[in-house]
């Protein structure tokens, strides 16, 4: 969890290299919003005709090669890291990471059974390490939640990211 990091980047990113277990998408405001388990960490793609955005939280040094991130980031020790950025015309992102205690590995937010996805990994003499990822329709885009457990470090990581879409690009 230590080497995890966090990226924004303005342009599509081929995820195949990094071992896709689940994905969905959705449309939100004219965009599509493909939600991606990748091994322990996630990416979130929106795409609207020629326009693309890509959200990706892993542990890879470069998961996006020759890509020029908007934001990058690693995890804060402590505390919540936010940021808000016009990532897009059309797109406001605003993203929240922080680390936590391991004493539950569940998202903060209320999430229906049609929008998560959950996926286990093999279990270790400390617990069971999962990725979650809830998403909600909201009145201007969509908000997606994360969080990774790591029971052999006693911790996790939430990422909550709001995605402010509008179908006219402005």
């Amino acid at each position: 969890m230590t080497d995890l990091r966090y990226a924004l980047i303005r342009g599509s990113v081929c995820l195949e290299p990094l071992r896709v277990l689940q994905c969905r998408a959705i449309p939100v405001c004219g965009w599509t919003v493909g939600l991606f388990v990748l091994g322990a960490s996630h990416a979130v793609t929106l795409t609207r005709g020629e326009d693309a955005l890509t959200e990706l939280l892993t542990c890879l040094p470069d998961a996006a090669p020759g890509a020029a991130p908007l934001f990058r980031t690693g995890i804060p020790a402590t505390g919540t890291l936010s940021r808000a950025l016009q990532a897009h015309p059309g797109c406001l992102v605003e993203v929240e990471l922080n680390r936590f205690a391991l004493d539950g590995d569940e998202l903060r937010g209320e999430f229906g059974a049609d929008c998560r996805l959950t996926q286990a990994f093999p279990t270790t003499r400390l617990g069971t390490p999962h990725t979650r990822i809830g998403w909600r329709m909201t009145a201007g885009g969509v908000e997606v939640e994360t969080m990774h457990s790591y029971p052999e470090e006693g911790r996790g990581v939430r990422s909550r990211t709001r995605f402010g879409l509008r179908e006219d690009g402005s």
